[in-house]
């Protein structure tokens, strides 16, 4: 097996309490790859037809790749899968950010959540254990609460925690999964299904290697981008995704108005531009990326903080144009709103 996955599955059966490991073969890994084709594989397995997607047997799995957690701009994505109670079919959401890397860190691959609580819980995973603790003082709480409250009780503000928010658990057909306040699995109500199992959220905190195959083909291949990637031209790394409202809106498809128009009077006001002079604070990045496309912005007035980061175009899109909003400030409040209640930002306009 290769030293960049670990091949175990974690299994966590919230019912009674007991965890189990499923070892894959290295087959299993050369055809699927891990992330999104895994949780399909998974699915496709365990879910049985006709099943309740907010019910019991509905499994809620957490899968990341073979490259996750390598020091490889973009080695961080990883994917949330379940039946989706919005739509009924094959419900999948990426997320960026640490919490996929520090899974791998703990030594498993992915967790596949069975079953659901009586009372609040979350898992707390680490040095390749888990643990179930009570949840019940973080139920009806903020996200930001949560994560400080995690932070305080566990003594360690390295902990990488992904939650449901006050939506999944009032089973918001378009809630989200959030981890570190600012990195979503936003589409398909995937946040319901874990409020649905009363599992306020997953900590991880690993320390296991995650090490290429080839340590100097990974290190030629960090050189070649670090050394030609032109961060202070790069429309990606200066305006983030909000760097597309203006083209979009040249190009006629900037969603206004619920989509009866393409174009909008106010998008250089609400766009990655105009963000850039004048609300935002930092420019953040995910584990090991380059681009650091990430905003982080605030607004005194609104008390809007950049503790819950940024917009990003979607958002902007969904709040903003979509909605007739011109005033990039109270796009800004709406968005940490969304994000305090862990909403998908794009459903939420």
């Amino acid at each position: 097996m290769s030293q960049s996955y670990s091949g175990k599955i974690l299994h966590v059966d919230l019912a009674d309490q007991r965890t189990w490991v499923e070892e894959l073969d290295e087959s299993i890994y050369r055809r699927y790859l891990g992330g999104s084709a895994l949780a399909s594989h998974f699915m496709l397995r365990d879910i049985k037809p006709g099943i309740d997607p907010l019910g019991p047997e509905n499994p809620l799995m957490f899968m990341t790749s073979i490259i996750n957690g390598l020091p490889l701009s973009g080695a961080n994505r990883y994917t949330a899968a379940a039946k989706s109670p919005l739509t009924g079919g094959f419900g999948e959401a990426e997320a960026a950010g640490y919490w996929g890397p520090e899974l791998k860190r703990t030594g498993f691959d992915g967790i596949i959540v069975h079953g659901q609580s009586e009372k609040p819980v979350y898992l707390y995973i680490h040095d390749g254990e888990c643990e179930f603790r009570d949840a019940s003082h973080y139920w009806g709480k903020l996200a930001g609460e949560v994560q400080d409250g995690l932070e305080e009780e566990l003594g360690d503000k390295r902990i990488c925690v992904l939650q449901t928010g006050v939506a999944g658990e009032n089973l918001v057909l378009y809630a989200a999964i959030v981890n570190q306040l600012r990195h979503f699995h936003g589409r398909a109500g995937l946040g319901a299904v874990m409020g649905s199992k009363k599992l306020k959220a997953i900590v991880v905190r690993g320390r296991e290697r995650v090490a290429p195959e080839s340590r100097e083909g990974a290190r030629d291949v960090v050189k070649w981008f670090q050394e030609n990637y032109d961060k202070e031209n790069d429309r990606m790394h200066l305006f983030g995704t909000a760097g597309g409202v203006g083209g979009l809106d040249a190009d006629g498809i900037l969603p206004t108005f619920n989509f009866r128009q393409g174009t909008f009077e106010h998008a250089k006001e609400i766009s990655g531009q105009t963000m850039a002079d004048t609300i935002l604070v930092n420019r953040g990045t995910c584990f090991s990326c380059t681009v650091a496309c990430k905003r982080e912005v605030e607004v005194e007035s609104r008390g809007v903080s950049a503790k819950y980061g940024g917009m990003e175009y979607e958002i902007i899109g969904a709040l903003g144009s979509l909605c007739g909003v011109g005033d990039l400030e109270a796009i800004a409040e709406g968005s940490q709103w969304v994000n305090k209640y862990v909403l998908d930002g794009i459903s939420t306009g």
